[in-house]
Order: C-alpha cells, then sequence, then structure tokens
C-alpha cells in the first residue's frame, strides 16, 4: 500500500513539475517571420529550418512561417 502512494505521489509531482518548465525551452519567446525576395516579395512554400536541429516549416502564401 505505501509503495502505491508514493507512486501516485511521484507521479502527482511529476505532473505539476513539468508544465512550467515546457513555455522555458524556449525563453517564453514565440520565433515567428516572414521571409522575403531581393525585392521584397513574398517567397511562398520556402523552408525555414532551425540551425543545428531538424525542426522546420514552410512559408505560407504572404511569406509568413511560425515553426510548429
Amino acid at each position: 500500500m505505501r509503495r502505491i502512494l508514493a507512486m501516485c505521489l511521484g507521479v502527482m509531482l511529476l505532473c505539476a513539475i513539468t508544465p512550467p518548465l515546457a513555455p522555458a525551452q524556449n525563453g517564453g519567446r514565440e520565433i515567428k517571420g516572414i521571409v522575403v525576395d531581393a525585392s521584397g516579395t513574398p517567397v511562398i512554400g520556402a523552408t525555414v529550418v532551425e540551425v543545428g536541429t531538424a525542426n522546420g516549416t514552410s512559408t505560407d502564401l504572404n511569406g509568413q512561417y511560425v515553426p510548429g
């Protein structure tokens, strides 16, 4: 019985600590932007990749991107 109680308390503690840590992964900043060519025209479908990772996304019809 004590073992089950200890396990339940451990899971509750883990759940209480984990959500506050998630926003700290990027410092609470939102990363977004617009890709344009040399003349300032938005680039549709450009691939944007975070350096050093496989995280990436494509620009929309307005050249905007928000990594997901």
